[in-house]
């Protein structure tokens, strides 16, 4: 919910300062000093971007393969660091949560982490 409730919309940190885009993409977010510092970009940006059909890129890694993924990117986009939730794409039957707060990582390594 972008500055309605003063929390950054990427992480939830209540270090909000302000709202900006998102570069390349047609949308405003609540940001924090956190983020904003690392030109941190929403994990939903790489999902619509990457994501094959109803697939999350997790998904999309295991149906195409990372390299097939990789070329569907620009090298900025790929080089750029993203927020990633401690508990992303944890939401399916059996699966443990990740402890912890999210972490702070270039799509590139995230998409090779997968």
């Amino acid at each position: 919910m972008t500055a309605v409730d003063m929390r950054c919309d990427l992480c939830g940190s209540p270090d909000f300062v302000g709202v900006a885009s998102v570069p390349g993409f047609p949308v405003s977010l609540a940001w924090c000093k956190h983020c904003l510092e690392r030109g941190a970009m929403p994990l939903f940006t790489a999902e619509v971007t990457l994501g094959y059909n109803d697939m999350d890129v997790a998904e999309t890694k295991k149906e195409v393969g990372l390299e097939a993924m990789e070329k569907e990117a620009a090298e900025w986009f790929l080089d750029s660091w993203f927020y990633i939730p401690a508990d992303y794409g944890l939401d399916g039957p059996g699966q443990k949560p990740v402890e912890g707060p999210g972490r702070y990582m270039k799509l590139r390594d995230y998409l090779r982490s997968l």
